[in-house]
């Protein structure tokens, strides 16, 4: 955030009014998954029980083309999350850091 230029934060997900949010942050990165991936994780995940469903599923991948293109027209970074989340989390880091 702009007010603390020195610190990273991170903010993960979505709101209502996240439009409002979005100049709040120097830099939007936006963690784009294959539907084929996304899928398996849904399927697999420990931690709770949303988008086990294939119905839910479908609906999440359905929003997800429409969600990809309005964070990408408002600037966000596209950063592959179909790799390991070492991977992932590296690239975030480094181009956390370009520009400063």
């Amino acid at each position: 955030m702009r007010k603390n230029a020195k610190d990273i934060a991170f903010y993960c997900g979505t709101a209502g009014n996240l439009d409002e949010l979005l100049s709040l942050f120097d830099k939007i990165f936006l963690l784009k998954i294959s539907p084929k991936i996304l899928r398996e994780r849904l399927s697999t995940r420990k931690s709770n029980d949303y988008g086990c469903t294939s119905e839910v599923q479908d609906w999440i991948i359905e929003w997800k083309d429409w969600w990809e293109s309005h964070m990408i027209e408002n600037g966000a970074i596209v950063i592959s999350a179909d790799r390991d989340i070492k991977e992932v989390t590296t690239d975030i880091l480094k181009r956390s850091k370009d520009s400063e």
